[in-house]
């Protein structure tokens, strides 16, 4: 188990060299997008030959240049998330509840909010020092208590590794790109007006192509980077989560229990909330908002007097769900885990899945492997 929780941090270090690499080159060529291409294709056009010997930035200028392009990314993902969770609100209970958890991590202890989605799921952003935990109402009212003390170990795996500021961070280079790519089709849409004449159109077509080149390169290098990071991090959450709740199996049931039967979220969702799936528990997203989604629960959520998770106002139901409104909430599956992990196995060996999970790979790794791991951890 710590030989290959050793090789995950190994990946971990070399992706996020590889983030800093790929910021270092952007803001490079940014300066010489500008100050060489721009100008000196608008020079040549002009008849003059440009020199540009000397204008090489110091490396001072290059590194502080950096130094803010990452802070602002940070700052750029991190108001984007929190502004696409809305009618979120504070849980006093959740959160005294990982408090004591984070206690045990010996990490600053994070606020919980429960946003109004319908799809069982949850997600960490902030700082190490201001995180945020957000589960969705369709986890606290379907989950049961076990399932939620895995959730949030998780989500607190995420804070004590160490990764909740890279991955904040890095999911803004893409959207960056995106949006230069965009703005590259613009320049192009402009030559048809034919304001600018025949040295006019020129300049802008080189420009936008250039631009439009960059943009496709960079955004193909930052998803590669962001994508590969994101897995290994939920691998090295699910290991931290297994080791605070003391149960590799705990974290396991969760894992299956809350993938059953949600797919990946269908385009609307996606394009409503792209800032967030990457960052949950599960990569099917967070579905409808409760209200348009039909719930209306009324839940009474208590603390017990151990660490052990939950308890609801109806202590004696013995199906193991303790809630006011069972009658509300799907019954669960009984499925054990590893019967759920051969099925997904089995989905996930196709030579198509095969071709994607290795060099177009998704943001999470499938569910069946992360089950896999997690259970070879009691070896």
């Amino acid at each position: 188990m710590k030989r290959r929780t050793g090789r995950l941090w190994l990946r971990m270090g070399a992706v996020f060299l590889a983030f800093l690499a790929l910021n270092v080159l952007f803001v490079r060529t940014a300066i010489w997008f500008v100050t060489g291409f721009v100008f000196g294709v608008a020079l040549l056009i002009a008849g003059t030959v440009p020199d540009f010997s000397g204008v090489t930035p110091p490396l001072w200028l290059v590194g502080a240049l950096v130094a803010l392009f990452i802070a602002a990314q940070y700052g750029y993902s991190r108001h984007q998330m929190a502004g696409a969770l809305v009618d979120q609100s504070y849980d006093a209970d959740l959160t005294a509840f990982a408090t004591r958890r984070a206690q045990q991590l010996d990490v600053p202890a994070p606020s919980v909010y429960v946003a109004e989605y319908e799809r069982p799921n949850s997600m960490i952003y902030g700082s190490r020092r201001s995180a945020t935990i957000v589960l969705t109402r369709g986890l606290v009212e379907s989950a049961d208590e076990s399932t939620l003390d895995a959730v949030v170990a998780h989500e607190l795996g995420h804070l004590k590794n160490g990764d909740l500021w890279l991955m904040t961070t890095l999911n803004a280079l893409p959207v960056l790109a995106k949006k230069l790519r965009g703005w590259a089709s613009w320049l192009r849409g402009t030559i048809a007006g034919g304001d600018g004449g025949n040295g006019g159109s020129l300049f802008v077509l080189l420009v936008a192509l250039m631009l439009g080149a960059l943009a496709i390169v960079f955004r193909a290098a930052s998803l590669l980077v962001f994508r590969l990071f994101s897995r290994y991090r939920e691998y090295a959450a699910d290991a931290t989560a297994a080791e605070l709740v003391g149960a590799p199996e705990q974290v396991a049931a969760a894992l299956a229990e809350l993938d059953e039967g949600h797919g990946p979220p269908d385009a609307d969702a996606r394009e409503r909330a792209a800032e967030l799936r990457q960052a949950c528990f599960l990569p099917h997203g967070l579905g409808e908002r409760t209200e348009d989604a039909g719930l209306d629960y009324d839940v009474s959520l208590q603390l017990d007097e151990d660490d052990s998770g939950f308890s609801g106002t109806d202590a004696d139901d013995s199906s193991g769900m303790r809630w006011d409104r069972v009658d509300e909430i799907e019954s669960r599956n009984e499925d054990q885990p590893m019967q759920r992990l051969e099925r997904q196995r089995a989905e996930s060996e196709s030579p198509t899945t095969w071709v994607r999970e290795r060099f177009l790979p998704d943001t999470h790794p499938s569910t069946a492997d992360r089950i896999e791991r997690v259970q070879s951890l009691r070896e």
